[in-house]
């Protein structure tokens, strides 16, 4: 049964008829009460229409004319911080999720979605939580990277250098011999980076260095261990 305060929406996307199809596909349920307040077909376009319409979500592509999603994200939230921001993509793409939630998205889908998953994603930003796919969400509430900046002070030159390279995904073997270090010293500043970061694992590290500028985007190399932090775009 409907809520009786309808979540006003606007979408958009640069083609407009994924937009029609958008918005016919979700219309067509009885979860939730849904109401398009109106659609743009890029950045500056929308970030006009949400300064107008005042929305509870917006759900927008990444890629689009003019100005970009992640762009129109950072604008919308600058100006209208009570507006939730859900991002599309093409791609199921880390790097792309990191980008929209630095920016300020509460969430991320992929174009193939199903209607359940839009559903509650809608449902689920505007009542104030996130909704990313697992990784993400184990990324942000685990390692709590994203929010959390630690000083860089906290940090050796030789710690530095080691997250570097492990941002180009280099071996423990392989980092040891470019410092010139034991592999076994080298597990030891891993170990200690990761606890300082309160991280599990290689992505915590990696994500703490694009938050805090120690590398840029793309400067990581892709090679399969975590391939989505690539920015492919949409």
């Amino acid at each position: 049964m409907y809520p009786c305060q309808p979540v006003k929406i606007i979408i958009a996307d640069d083609h407009q008829i994924f937009r029609s199809g958008f918005k016919a596909t979700i219309a067509n349920q009885n979860v939730l009460n849904i109401a398009f307040v109106d659609e743009a077909s890029n950045g500056v376009e929308l970030v006009e229409k949400v300064t107008l319409q005042k929305p509870d979500v917006v759900i927008t592509d990444i890629k689009m004319p003019l100005m970009d999603g992640i762009q129109a994200c950072h604008l919308i939230k600058e100006n209208n911080p009570s507006v939730k921001v859900i991002a599309l993509s093409m791609f199921d793409d880390d790097g792309l999720m990191i980008e929209m939630v630095r920016a300020g998205a509460s969430g991320f889908l992929t174009k193939n979605a199903e209607q359940e998953e839009v559903l509650l994603a809608i449902k689920e930003v505007s009542e104030g939580f996130t909704h990313f796919k697992k990784g993400i969400a184990e990324i942000r509430n685990d390692n709590q990277l994203i929010s959390k900046k630690l000083s860089l002070k906290e940090f050796t030159i030789t710690e530095i250098a080691l997250i570097k390279l492990i941002c180009k995904q280099l071996t423990n073997k392989e980092i040891a011999h470019t410092l010139g270090l034991s592999k076994r010293t080298v597990e030891d500043y891993r170990r200690k980076i990761q606890e300082k970061l309160n991280a599990k694992n290689a992505i915590g590290i990696v994500l703490y260095a694009l938050e805090n500028e120690i590398v840029q985007l793309g400067e990581i190399v892709k090679k399969g261990f975590y391939p989505g932090i690539i920015c492919l775009r949409s």
